[in-house]
């Protein structure tokens, strides 16, 4: 959960750059509110049930379907007892500050991928800045949450990472350069 807070407040912090430093068209700063609304209202969803319970819920309605209840009966007792462990996580004072702390890395780890896009990005057009790379690796993250559901996201990766570079005033990329 910490890590995909840390990752949300990545991707705020990028969209205010992205929307403040450039002219998006609306539909694309239309798609970047609503990313940043879905994930949000993710992370939010499902702290919320974790902190109610969540697994024992879940198994209770695996439970009702024949073919799992005979294999998944024997998890009851340690779904609950994780839960209570969760809950407990959630309530305790000293544990806020290790919360606090993993989404701190999890956020260093989040600007490890946006130092690579800025150095890309400084070898190919120096021009732009770190503002540019921000906006480039926050919004392509942004529409990554978007497309969670396409199987794969498969032929995505490059368009997404186009569609974003010219939205940041960037003629998009020919073909993909990092893997090849």
């Amino acid at each position: 959960n910490a890590d995909v807070f840390a990752q949300w407040l990545f991707l705020f912090t990028g969209a205010a750059v992205a929307m403040t430093h450039f002219s998006l068209p609306p539909l694309a700063r239309y798609l970047v509110v609503a990313g940043l609304l879905l994930l949000g209202g993710l992370v939010a969803g499902f702290t919320s049930m974790q902190r109610r319970g969540f697994f024992g819920p879940v198994l209770r309605k695996l439970l009702r379907f024949r073919p799992f209840a005979a294999r998944l009966r024997h998890l009851e007792e340690d779904a609950h007892a994780l839960d209570e462990k969760i809950r407990v996580y959630y309530h305790r004072e000293e544990h806020r500050g290790q919360f606090l702390m993993a989404v701190g890395w999890g956020l260093l780890g989040w600007c490890g991928g946006l130092v690579e896009t800025w150095i890309v990005l400084r070898l190919l057009s120096p021009a732009h800045g770190f503002s540019t790379a921000f906006s480039i690796d926050a919004l392509a993250m942004i529409l990554n949450s978007i497309l969670l559901f396409i199987p794969a996201r498969l032929g995505h990766a490059e368009r997404r990472r186009g569609a974003c570079a010219a939205a940041g005033g960037l003629a998009p990329p020919a073909r993909r350069v990092r893997g090849a």
